[in-house]
């Protein structure tokens, strides 16, 4: 194996080993990146990958021989180093090493000075193996001079009598970038529908609760036929978990026209089906919560049906662009990407939908704003990772104009409404289609009322209780497609 220890200087260093709870009071950032490494046990995605080592732990304080951390291919036969890069923009003076199985035998440590684009040695040791539990290994040294960006790690792997496994590495202290929201729409990636895919590094963990989640993006899809699937989780991939079959919103064919679906794994399939123009920017919103998953197309309650906590939400990252588990890709742009770990109401779609996304707003755990298709342009309090995108293109023409966006028409030929207005009862009769579930909206997208139990298609609907206003319905079809249709209360 070529080493290149490129070696300037060489500063002194002190050792302690910490608990997790003294670094959890400090100020520290993770790993976002892989930059360069000797080997690797498996590839990304799978265990033991490269990509484990990514973000906050997974594994620490469990101690094991556990897919979720890093380990080189082998041991006992080679030496092994890994090249990280961190999203800092200061200079550092400690290095925390999460060791989940076999520690000890990271025998050496160096930052890369960006002046002299060396590495310049922080720790050297003899190899001493360390108890058989997990450790946070901590390396502290005088406050370097120069911002700290990229860290190496070498590991005596050659002496090592067990498989070496990090889980995760951090950086102190250390400064970021102030988050400024956007305020006018920017820059958008172009995803070409072969092979391009866009990383975000963040565990979905990370970003969601399994009862209360919300994802929301700018889209403009380009494919005018979508991959035919039997499943709509085999669908190209907009958003969606690297393990890929357990939510997100993916693009397909399933029952004879195109449509983005809004997928949720609740122990059965749970979707909806949105239809949209090719080539026309439009707003999305998944939102799980209260035991329902729903979709917002610009701003507008599209669709919602009844759904339990997403099962098996993965321990991998949220993906743009590309199904791990289908192999399907999505041609078209994405742009202004959020995640919540809560369900957000309608007038807080409206608003992320027109950028006003502060880094205080509740539940906030992502925000990818591809400004200038910057792949570091991302707000994740979380992690403060990098991301990295392969293939992907920056674009700035077809800039989403949130405020002209395509008005959800309220006729719908498959369904009649009568009467309209409505005093005391308005009746749906549905034409062409079966329908399974009904919800009431009013007009600021509180649900009022619900049903699956209906005999026949026409279902009558008592509203006397109603406030007067405009009020939105919609019906899921045996198909799983949405349609829309509003009357007016007196």
């Amino acid at each position: 194996m070529n080493k290149r220890h490129l070696l300037i200087s060489t500063i002194c260093v002190t050792l302690a080993i910490v608990s997790f709870q003294k670094i959890q009071a400090q100020q520290y950032l993770f790993a976002g990146r892989v930059i360069n490494f000797s080997t690797e046990y498996d590839i990304y995605p799978n265990g033991w990958s490269t990509y484990q080592i990514l973000g906050k732990p997974n594994v620490y304080p469990a101690y094991g021989d556990i897919a979720e951390a890093y380990n080189p291919v082998a041991f006992g036969t080679q030496r092994d180093f890994i090249d990280l890069e961190f999203d800092n923009n200061g200079p550092i003076d400690s290095i925390f090493i999460y060791e989940t199985f076999t520690p000890g035998y990271v025998d050496s440590v160096f930052v890369k000075n960006p002046g002299t684009q060396n590495w310049d040695l922080v720790y050297s040791s003899v190899v001493t193996p360390a108890p058989a539990v997990s450790r946070i290994f901590a390396i502290g040294f005088p406050m370097t001079s120069y911002t700290v960006k990229e860290v190496r790690l070498s590991l005596a792997n050659d002496t090592s009598t067990g498989w070496v496994e990090i889980d995760a590495v951090a950086i102190n202290p250390a400064t970021t970038n102030a988050f400024v929201p956007e305020t006018t729409p920017g820059s958008a990636y172009n995803f070409d529908g072969v092979n391009d895919v866009y990383h975000t590094y963040s565990n979905i963990l990370n970003l969601m609760k399994d009862d209360d989640a919300t994802y929301t993006a700018w889209v403009n899809v380009h494919q005018n036929t979508a991959p035919a699937t039997l499943d709509v989780f085999d669908g190209a991939g907009v958003l969606c978990d690297a393990d890929g079959t357990y939510w997100g919103i993916y693009l397909a064919n399933n029952f004879g026209a195109d449509s983005l679906y809004f997928y949720n794994y609740d122990g059965a399939d749970q979707y909806i089906g949105m239809s949209f123009t090719p080539d026309t920017w439009f707003h999305i919103a998944w939102v799980h919560s209260g035991g329902f998953l729903k979709c917002y197309k610009n701003g507008v309650p599209y669709g919602s049906i009844i759904s339990g906590n997403t099962t098996n939400i993965g321990v991998r990252a949220l993906e743009m662009g590309f199904n791990l588990a289908s192999g399907e890709y999505f041609e078209g742009e994405i742009d202004e990407v959020t995640s919540f770990n809560r369900g957000l109401s309608t007038a807080e779609i409206n608003q992320v939908m027109r950028l006003n996304v502060p880094a205080t707003m509740v539940g906030l755990t992502g925000y990818w704003q591809m400004s200038n298709c910057d792949e570091s342009n991302f707000f994740n309090p979380l992690n403060h990772i990098a991301d990295s995108s392969d293939g992907v293109s920056c674009t700035i023409s077809g800039i989403p104009d949130f405020t002209s966006t395509e008005t959800i028409t309220s006729n719908d030929y498959n369904i009649q409404l009568y009467p309209n207005p409505a005093t005391d009862v308005v009746n749906i009769q549905c034409k062409n289609i079966k329908a399974e579930y009904i919800a009431i909206y009013d007009v600021i997208g509180r649900m009022v009322y619900q049903t699956s139990t209906f005999n026949s298609n026409t279902i009558a609907i008592s509203v006397s209780d109603f406030s007067a206003g405009i009020y939105s319905i919609t019906i899921t079809d045996a198909n799983k497609n949405t349609h829309i249709v509003k009357f007016i209360k007196n």
